[in-house]
């Protein structure tokens, strides 16, 4: 079958039951011969660190499920879980899809710390869709505690449930006028949870003249490392040009 299709790499993914978004973006910006494998976890059961926790337990399982078909990398997707107990939370989760699936892994949060290292991003504009003040103030301290300077951030505060229907677009006046108020920051990172957010990407850094990343783009450039697919994937911006 690797003849037919992932003759390239066979990326495996874990992602919360809601992340249809997610399913979109990863797979339309997949190169020739790279294809992407999906398994699912309940939840989240709203967006407080309660109903994220859900999904802890389900990780291993769901790892398991997905690495049945063969892949070559997993990535967990869902920024929340993997900061949820802060610092190295990620780490443990990493470490537990490893033993579950014999296969390098790694998580979209951990995913995203990397790709602002990459870009030399150490003060950063964080815009959110619908973390709340509870998850967003647990994000800050994690991004925070692995380095970065959180120079402001907002939450657009976007009925998850409807999260789909939102226009990416809806992310590029609140950007905008963020980095006009604090042009000290270095960058923008746009997690957007299950919501169209990379169709943003080019137009906020034409505009504004700063790298952005989306929580989909910094997975993506992680996960190409990864399996070192290293063809440039356009429209993504200047993380995804770097491969």
């Amino acid at each position: 079958m690797r003849q037919a299709f992932g003759w390239r790499a066979v990326i495996g993914y874990i992602s919360p039951s809601h992340g249809l978004c997610a399913d979109v973006q990863l797979k339309k910006s997949a190169p020739e011969g790279v294809v992407f494998n999906r398994a699912t976890m309940h939840g989240p059961l709203g967006f407080s660190p309660e109903g994220v926790r859900v999904m802890l337990d389900q990780i291993e399982q769901a790892t398991k499920m997905v690495a049945l078909s063969g892949v070559d990398v997993i990535i967990q997707i869902g920024m929340p879980i993997g900061f949820l107990d802060g610092i190295g939370t990620d780490r443990k989760i990493i470490e537990i899809m490893e033993k579950a699936s014999g296969v390098p892994c790694t998580t979209q949060i951990t995913a995203v710390v990397q790709a602002l290292r990459y870009l030399e991003i150490s003060k950063v504009i964080i815009v959110t869709s619908y973390f709340k003040e509870q998850a967003n103030q647990i994000f800050y301290k994690f991004m925070e505690d692995s380095g970065f300077e959180v120079v402001t951030g907002t939450d657009l505060g976007i009925d998850w449930h409807n999260a789909p229907d939102t226009s990416p677009y809806a992310y590029y006046r609140p950007s905008k006028s963020l980095y006009k108020q604090f042009p000290q920051a270095q960058g923008i990172l746009i997690a957007g949870g299950n919501t169209l957010t990379d169709d943003v990407i080019e137009p906020l850094e034409t505009d504004l003249g700063v790298p952005v990343i989306t929580q989909t783009s910094a997975a993506l450039w992680q996960v190409f490392k990864m399996v070192e697919v290293k063809q440039p994937i356009p429209g993504l911006g200047r993380l995804l040009n770097a491969l």
